[in-house]
């Protein structure tokens, strides 16, 4: 079994869920997940992956959400959905259990949006 965390927004507040996540989805689901035209990834370590919305900090009304990765700052907009990569094929996956015990240990959210764009 694997895993997504999706990071978003809910009522002035960050949230996040992990959820069971299929290996066979490809970047179309993911777009639908995010609810978003075009999606984008950053890569937060060799085997992690952050993707967000590849418009979403340009688009007015937008919140901002903070993670802190390793000590360093990353501002994302919106929503960010979390999934593991196969290093070897370039293949999207779910997180699988190391991958999930890095995240609670490395990756932290602001509490509240750190900003709105306007």
């Amino acid at each position: 079994m694997s895993n997504a965390i999706k990071i978003e927004t809910k009522e002035g507040l960050v949230v996040s869920r992990t959820f069971e996540w299929n290996d066979l989805r490809d970047v179309t689901i993911i777009e639908k997940y995010l609810n978003v035209e075009s999606a984008d990834v950053r890569a937060l370590t060799d085997s992690i992956d952050a993707w967000v919305d590849d418009e979403g900090l340009l688009k007015k009304g937008n919140l901002l959400i903070g993670l802190i990765v390793e000590g360093e700052q990353l501002i994302f907009s919106k929503e960010i959905l979390l999934l593991g990569l196969d290093y070897e094929t370039g293949k999207t996956r779910g997180l699988n259990k190391k991958e999930l015990e890095w995240i609670k240990k490395n990756l932290y959210t602001l509490d509240e949006p750190i900003g709105i764009i306007k």
